[in-house]
């Protein structure tokens, strides 16, 4: 009877030690089952057990595709309080192919067993696929129009001829433009209704291709003028402005009227500045303001200036040591006067005039007071202030005092000169006496022997 006790014991410790064991195992797992390459990926290992774990040994290797890198799996814990412990390896390939995974020589020791044993190995696989080829996208060139039109009017349209012309009525203030791109990617712009008036009209429309490129094509509208009145400037023929509009009516001035050619013509005037101005555009179509000054023009722009609006004058700046130069300003070239490189006060003199040289002068009336004064322009900050004409009279003192100086040094020695020739003509005399009183005396030797 205790036999079978001992064997029914013996049989249930068994089942209990094999339950215990095959619940003890080892997993591999991998965070993704195929990646790109050059993208990193997390293998984590698992180590399971029904009862505390004391003690763990045993490495994860990876390799392939670039990768050969492992993992310890060694672990302690003398108070058996974990049933599981996890062990994380990051790889990242850099080639395409296949990445293994494998367990080696993984051994626990376990709270049900009294000695370390082995666990099974396992293993596993990571795909490793090249990036995806993305072809850039290719960005269409076509800019081409497919169809241009001016509404009422016939044009001769041709995608590879630029440029037209057509010829309306006097009446005629604004014309209809119509266009539509060969490629549907493109982008028009200058099309619909345009304002026109009497002469030449040059009307861009532009196509923009998908990659940016640009084509622009001009219609040249030539509206009709009752006897125009043509004048000119230079060798330049220009035709008088005779309708508003045309021109934007700049602050200060009013409409008025000049008699030109034995015709009033429109005309506006500034009570401040004095000037009268009158529109006047050129053979390819582009208007602006002129002074006139019994049959004179000179052109007639305002620019802005840190919030002060002048017209450059153009006078000339009478100031030693400044040569006339140009300076670039709202697209426009204009005339101005900085300080000479070679300048005869920064050779000469003491004097700071580094910061001089970074300036413009000019002349130029402040539209808003009417008075003209000369400015200094800087074109780090676009800002200009009126110049000091202390810096002028401080100049002319440095070239009267060089004058004054060349003049002191060429009487000083001047001087000199004469006084060294009148010592060498005493030394002379003074050796032509010492000469005759030797002569003298030898002769009154001779009378006395």
């Amino acid at each position: 009877m205790k036999s079978i006790k001992k064997i029914i014991i013996f049989i249930f410790a068994f089942i209990l030690w094999t339950n215990n064991v095959s619940a003890t195992s080892l997993s591999i797992k991998s965070s993704a089952s195929s990646i790109t390459k050059g993208r990193s990926i997390t293998i984590t290992s698992l180590i399971s057990a029904d009862s505390g774990i004391y003690t763990t040994t045993g490495t994860v290797k990876c390799t392939g595709a670039g990768v050969n890198s492992s993992v310890d799996l060694s672990y302690e814990d003398l108070n058996t309080a974990n049933k599981s412990k996890s062990f994380s390896l990051t790889i990242k390939p850099t080639t395409s192919g296949t990445i293994t995974c494998s367990s080696s020589n993984v051994r626990i020791r376990e709270l049900a067993q009294e000695k370390e044993y082995q666990l099974s190995d396992k293993s596993i696989s990571i795909t490793v696929k090249e990036p995806a080829v993305i072809p850039p996208k290719e960005y269409s060139k076509n800019n081409y129009l497919k169809s241009l039109s001016v509404e009422g009017y016939d044009i001769s349209f041709d995608k590879d001829t630029l440029e037209y012309s057509i010829e309306v009525g006097n009446e005629v203030e604004k014309v209809k433009i119509n266009a539509q791109t060969e490629d549907s990617k493109a982008s028009v712009s200058g099309t619909g209704e345009r304002e026109v008036s009497e002469g030449n009209n040059k009307l861009e429309v532009r196509v923009e291709a998908e990659n940016g490129n640009v084509k622009t094509y001009v219609i040249n509208v030539i509206v009709k003028e009752l006897d125009p009145i043509n004048v000119k400037i230079g060798s330049e023929e220009y035709t008088v402005i005779r309708k508003e509009d045309v021109l934007t009516v700049l602050p200060n001035y009013q409409k008025t009227t000049v008699n030109i050619d034995g015709e009033d013509v429109l005309a506006y005037y500034n009570e401040i500045t004095k000037f009268t101005i009158v529109g006047l555009k050129d053979s390819k179509g582009v208007a602006n303001y002129y002074i006139y000054d019994d049959g004179e023009y000179t052109l007639y722009k305002e620019y802005i200036f840190n919030g002060i609006t002048l017209y450059l004058t153009g006078k000339d700046v009478n100031i030693d040591n400044y040569d006339e130069t140009t300076f670039n300003y709202n697209n426009d070239k204009l005339n101005a006067y900085k300080l000479s490189d070679n300048s005869l006060i920064k050779k000469t003199y003491a004097l700071d005039v580094d910061e001089l040289k970074n300036y413009y002068l000019f002349y130029a009336i402040n539209v808003n007071t009417g008075e003209e004064n000369l400015y200094k322009y800087d074109p780090l900050e676009g800002t200009v202030q009126r110049y000091d004409s202390s810096i002028i009279n401080l100049l002319d003192v440095y070239k009267e005092n060089a004058d004054r100086n060349f003049i002191l040094f060429i009487i000083a020695s001047s001087l000199l000169v004469l006084i060294a020739i009148i010592k060498f003509i005493m030394i002379i005399i003074n050796k032509n006496k010492d000469k005759s009183l030797k002569i003298k005396k030898n002769n009154v030797k001779e009378i006395d022997l």
